[in-house]
Parts: C-alpha cells; sequence; structure tokens
C-alpha cells in the first residue's frame, strides 16, 4: 500500500522504493546467522503489514514495520512451484489463512490458523487422499471447491468429502495438459495449455469453448502455448502465448 514494489530472485527478497530509486535487500539467516542465498518468493501482504514468503522449499514472513522475521517450522520443506492464497480479489490486504502450493508432489495446504500443513495427491507419510499426482495450478471457488491444472485435465476436489471428478473432454476430444487457468467474473474458468484456450462452464460442468490457432484467420490467437490466462476489469482476456508474448 505505500507503492513499494517487492521482488524475489535466487539471491535475496528485495524491496524497490519510488521515491528514491533503489533496492533495499533483504535475507533469511541459518542456524549460524549466515544470510541464505536461495530462491525468494514474495506471496502477499496481509492487514498487520505482514509480507508472506517462501525461501528454497520453506515458508517465512517480514514485519514490514519492525523488519523482523519469522519462520514457520509446519510450513518447512513443503513449499512447492506454484502458490495461491485465500484473498477476496476486491481486498488484499486482509487476514491470510491459507497457502495452497503445487507441483511436482501433489497439494500441499498450508493452514496457518492452525499451524499446520495438509498433503494431498502427495508422496508424503501424512498424504490424506490420493496418489501423487503433477499439479500445475490450484484455484479455490466460492463454494471451497479447489480446481486443479494437471496433465490429465481439470480436476476438481472438495477437502471435505475427498470427492475428486476429473474433466478432460471437449466435445468428443481429449483434453490433456491444463497448465494455467483463471476464473471469470461468473465463476467460469478460462484454461491454458500446450494446445490453446479453452472455456469451461461450471454450471454444467463441461468445457463449452476451444480456441486454436488458424493460420487463415489472423484473428485467432496467434500460438497454440498458453503460458499464463488473466482477466482484466474489463472482461478482457490476456494470454501469454509462447514464443509470441
Amino acid at each position: 500500500k505505500d507503492g513499494m514494489i517487492w521482488v524475489g530472485t535466487n539471491e535475496a527478497l528485495n524491496c524497490y522504493n519510488f521515491k528514491t530509486e533503489q533496492f533495499k535487500h533483504y535475507h533469511v539467516e541459518d542456524n549460524l546467522r549466515q544470510k541464505l542465498k536461495t530462491n525468494y518468493q514474495p506471496i502477499f501482504i496481509d492487514e498487520k503489514n505482514e509480507l508472506w514468503f517462501s525461501y528454497g522449499n520453506s515458508l517465512a514472513s517480514l514485519n514490514l514495520l519492525t523488519e523482523k522475521f519469522t519462520k514457520y517450522a509446519f510450513a518447512e520443506n513443503v513449499m512447492q512451484y506454484f502458490f495461491s492464497v485465500d484473498y477476496s480479489a476486491k481486498k488484499m490486504h486482509h487476514h491470510l489463512s491459507k497457502i495452497f502450493t503445487v507441483h511436482e508432489d501433489g497439494l500441499h495446504v498450508i493452514d496457518l490458523d492452525n499451524k499446520k500443513t495438509e498433503f494431498y495427491f502427495s508422496s508424503n507419510a501424512q498424504n490424506q487422499y490420493g496418489r501423487q499426482t503433477v499439479i500445475d495450478q490450484v484455484l479455490e471457488d466460492k463454494n471451497h471447491i479447489l480446481w486443479l491444472g494437471t496433465q490429465n485435465g481439470l480436476v476438481s476436489f472438495n477437502r471435505v468429502t475427498k470427492q475428486t471428478e476429473v474433466y478432460d473432454k471437449f466435445q468428443t476430444k481429449k483434453i490433456a495438459e491444463i497448465y494455467f487457468f483463471t476464473k471469470d467474473k461468473d465463476d467460469n474458468i478460462w484454461c491454458g495449455g500446450l494446445n490453446g484456450l479453452y472455456f469451461f462452464n461450471t454450471s454444467i460442468k463441461r468445457f463449452t469453448k476451444h480456441y486454436i490457432k488458424n493460420s487463415a484467420d489472423p484473428e485467432t490467437i496467434g500460438e497454440n502455448v498458453i503460458t499464463s490466462v488473466f482477466i482484466d476489469k474489463n472482461d478482457n482476456i490476456w494470454m501469454g502465448i509462447d514464443p509470441l508474448g
């Protein structure tokens, strides 16, 4: 809220100040009080001015007022590639209660209120459901159903009932990789992967649209490899496409 930009690198957690046009660098220390140079990724800033971030595969926070670090033993070595937090799109700075993290070892749900980590689709001995699965993205809807992007399509998962549903077909065609997705204002899901952009209607639980490159039509998407998806406040859908930007 002060207009600073927080940047994570493989060396440090960094803060850029527009007024001074300078960076300030922060490091977590190890048990020998040595600065850890590892992969830092800022995640979220809550209402108490606590900046949550990962370092390596672990979780910590930095109080922006006191500049004091806090490490969280219950989330040590469980952070993975992709993070998602349970914040409202309209109010960023509020209490943070859960962090969802996914990649090669399935889904890890970091419960900050209860100070524990839950494992799903994981190889961890405390795994609560499912066999180990590579998951590329996770999204929670208003009914607290988790939507998972996997190499076998789009998966819905209810953590309470342990019920899963796999959606991997558009009409009669099989959908393989779903790597990136986002929700629109109607709670429908736009999905990208290696074969264009798909529209999933959550009311009828089906993929109903598929956008792919057509060399004969210059108004189609430029490439079929989708590397990110974002919907702005005017309902425009923005995509990163490889290799055209």
